[in-house]
């Protein structure tokens, strides 16, 4: 133990290898980003979907039918 110690003192770099990963290993990462992406794709579609806000200065029930406005000197 000590002498593990020392040596992660001295500053010797320990190397660590990856296993390859078999299907069931990959499965819950798998699992977890087509998660995400279903609720980014509904996310999305929900804001493009939205009812756009009204910019006009007049609200819309003094607005004239058919959306045209009066002549002038009218």
């Amino acid at each position: 133990m000590k002498d593990e110690l020392r040596r992660l003192d001295r500053g010797v770099p320990q190397y660590y290898y990856r296993r390859d990963l078999s299907a069931a290993e990959l499965l819950p990462a798998v699992g977890a980003a087509v998660g995400v992406a279903l609720v980014t794709f509904y996310v999305a579609r929900v804001l493009i979907q939205r009812t756009p806000l009204t910019t006009d200065a007049t609200p819309a029930s003094s607005r004239r039918p058919g959306g045209r406005r009066p002549a002038r000197g009218a």
